[in-house]
């Protein structure tokens, strides 16, 4: 299983950088150039760690991470930012960053920061899923199919839990 990175810069020049550098790493990677295209994919391509550069036009970095957090709390956010300044520091306090790393040369920093966000994700992770219940989403146009899919998906997910084994 690869581990996917999504890579979130309005530089390109920067993502033709840090891309080569993370795919050498061994990761996948997948880019968005904003903020908005970086909450619609993490909601999409489920990656398993997030970089995200601070100053983008439009909608920052800050701003992004407020809105994922909204739907998705656990996932791993290192930080894009040549200084974290005190501001920066402020309004990411509360919503779980890993570090921050700066672009360009000093880049190669960023190995350590993405170890310890996976590590940290992969363990919660693993403590989420001793008790964690399955989510289903059924689509169907046709009353009957989705009443069917719905049942099976009771018989296959749901009965089970309530059997107990000797």
């Amino acid at each position: 299983m690869s581990i996917r990175i999504l890579l979130v810069d309005d530089e390109s020049q920067a993502i033709g950088m840090m891309r080569p550098k993370l795919e050498s790493w061994g990761y996948e990677v997948v880019t968005a150039s904003g903020g908005e295209e970086a909450i619609k994919k993490v909601k999409l391509q489920l990656p398993d760690l997030l970089l995200l550069d601070v100053n983008m036009p439009e909608k920052d970095g800050v701003e992004t991470l407020k809105e994922i957090r909204e739907f998705n709390k656990g996932l791993p956010v290192v930080m894009l930012a040549d200084f974290a300044t005190e501001r920066i520091l402020r309004e990411t306090k509360g919503l779980k960053v890993t570090g921050f790393v700066p672009k360009g040369y000093e880049f190669q920093r960023a190995a350590g920061l993405i170890r310890k966000g996976l590590r940290t994700y992969q363990e919660q992770r693993k403590v989420a899923g001793k008790g964690e219940k399955k989510r289903i989403l059924i689509v169907d146009d046709e009353p009957e199919r989705l009443q069917f899919a719905w049942r099976q998906a009771i018989i296959k997910y749901w009965l089970p839990l309530m059997v107990r084994r000797p």
